[in-house]
């Protein structure tokens, strides 16, 4: 909340800056890192991936509805939905059937977060 972090004295605008210039950075070197890895630069090399990484932060603990993760629950997501997606292509199951599951996958935390407000809310 900015305004909270105004009136505990956190420069945000500062802050949001940074934040900016780190995000730069990081998208720099994950760009870098594609490139690397395919030996060669491609605006769409991340296409495709969006509905992944959408599951990979909510299976990590944060809600669609809002609200907040942390960077330990994304990457745990990140495991387990890369775990999963390896245990499916061992099997032999088709490519579509697997962003069939990360839908499912969605829709089953965004349940379970609604489940769990409800709760809260309740105490």
């Amino acid at each position: 909340n900015r305004n909270a972090a105004v009136a505990r004295g956190v420069p945000a605008d500062a802050v949001k800056v940074w934040l900016f210039i780190l995000t730069s950075v990081l998208a720099g070197l994950a760009g870098m890192i594609s490139a690397f890895r395919i030996s060669a630069a491609s605006p769409v090399a991340g296409t495709g991936y969006e509905l992944e990484v959408i599951a990979m932060v909510v299976v990590g603990g944060t809600a669609l509805t809002g609200g907040r993760g942390t960077i330990l629950g994304t990457i745990v997501g990140a495991l387990m939905l890369r775990s999963i997606r390896n245990g499916i292509v061992l099997i032999g199951v088709p490519g579509l059937a697997y962003n069939i599951f990360v839908g499912a996958i969605i829709l089953a935390m965004l349940i379970l977060h609604a489940l769990l407000q409800k709760n809260a809310a309740r105490s």
